[in-house]
């Protein structure tokens, strides 16, 4: 009689596109950070990857996408099955417009099991997904100290140049008399 030892399966999250993705436990978060009002849709590409190393557990799963709201745009969120140690379920797309200013959040949750072919079948935790982003307005260029002194000494010298102007003429009319 022979058996065989699966380790569990592990579900995980990967990126490419813009954008930082960073995990805490069970909850990832996608940062698409602070974007300029204007600059143009900001996107990634996501994957659920099960990560368990070894002979494991396949990695099936479904999105609860009612925490999304209507910021992100989401495209290939739907269920998957039957993911072997290694392999990813890709093309999960995410963008944020950038024509409406504000900070924007959205939250969505992956229900994931893992399954072998004994029968075996239990449920992962939940993996969160957060999605967040700042669309900022044209923020008005803030001068560097040197530009100051730059702009002062440029009024001094024009000052001192109207001022030799002045004596000049207060000269020849006095000359002129």
């Amino acid at each position: 009689m022979h058996g065989q030892v699966n380790s569990f399966a592990q579900a995980s999250l990967t990126k490419s596109g813009v954008g930082t993705l960073t995990q805490i436990g069970n909850t990832w978060t996608l940062d698409f950070g602070s974007i300029a009002l204007g600059a143009g849709a900001q996107a990634a590409s996501l994957g659920v990857l099960n990560s368990a190393i070894g002979p494991a557990d396949l990695l099936s799963g479904d999105f609860d996408l009612g925490g999304a709201g209507n910021a992100f745009a989401l495209t290939g969120f739907g269920s998957f099955a039957n993911l072997v140690a290694g392999a990813s379920f890709d093309g999960l797309g995410v963008s944020l417009a950038t024509d409406t200013t504000g900070s924007f959040l959205a939250t969505l949750v992956l229900h994931a099991a893992g399954s072998n072919a004994s029968g075996f079948s239990g449920r992962l935790d939940d993996t969160v997904l957060v999605l967040r982003g700042d669309v900022a307005g044209a923020v008005a260029a803030v001068p560097e100290p040197e530009t100051y002194l730059l702009m002062l000494a440029g009024l001094a010298a024009m000052a001192g140049v109207a001022r030799r102007r002045g004596h000049g003429r207060d000269e020849r009319a006095v000359l002129a008399a």
